[in-house]
């Protein structure tokens, strides 16, 4: 989305301040600075191939964002912490992706949720109104067809974008197989598959942005 100004802002709405599930290519050749994620809580990656040391980097650099004459943003003598992007976390799969999600979920304020024993943290990663949907998946393919079919996924966030693509322009190979590789789809076939409809739409530019329920 980082390319199309409506899209990418429509991400960040969504996404700003909770946890993001990523596919190695998503969070890794979306943007090698790591940018798109900064403004999640915790971004959770999901790779087979992928090391601690892989992240290291990302996760060493994140510095304190110091401001005014004390250390504090606003003057009122408490410093400001703020890291300059998330911790950025491994898992193997994606349900080991949810297991570690699970377990950075804020509970409800005075509504404690859950089992006892998980500290009042809700099991369910989705609830009906999405500005209380606080773990939300962001590709790639494989990643979303896991997703889609998981029985406490609730609601798609879809943006259709008004534009053609040319693959063949966009690889090196003529082949329809080579040309298609480097690129991500999503899997509207599941969408649908998984009883998911279309609820509501809206224009924005070159993007329509639907929402999808079951």
């Amino acid at each position: 989305p980082n390319s199309i100004p409506q899209d990418k802002e429509h991400f960040v709405n969504l996404t700003k301040n909770n946890i993001l599930i990523l596919g190695r290519k998503s969070f890794a050749e979306e943007d090698p600075t790591g940018a798109h994620v900064n403004h999640v809580r915790v971004c959770i990656v999901v790779s087979r191939t992928m090391t601690a040391s892989d992240l290291a980097g990302r996760n060493n650099n994140r510095s304190g964002n110091i401001i005014g004459n004390n250390g504090d943003s606003d003057g009122d003598g408490s410093r400001d912490n703020q890291k300059s992007g998330p911790e950025v976390k491994l898992a193997r799969s994606f349900d080991e992706a949810l297991d570690m999600a699970s377990k950075e979920l804020i509970p409800p304020a005075n509504n404690k949720t859950g089992n006892d024993d998980d500290g009042g943290r809700s099991k369910n990663l989705t609830k009906n109104n999405d500005d209380d949907i606080q773990c939300w998946v962001g590709g790639g393919e494989r990643i979303y067809k896991e997703a889609l079919e998981h029985d406490n996924a609730s609601v798609v966030q879809l943006t259709h974008v008004d534009m053609t693509v040319d693959l063949g322009q966009q690889c090196e190979s003529s082949t329809k197989r080579s040309a298609t590789s480097s690129f991500a789809f999503f899997p509207l076939g599941y969408l649908e598959r998984s009883g998911f409809e279309e609820v509501s739409k809206v224009n924005s530019g070159l993007c329509t942005f639907s929402t999808y329920r079951r």
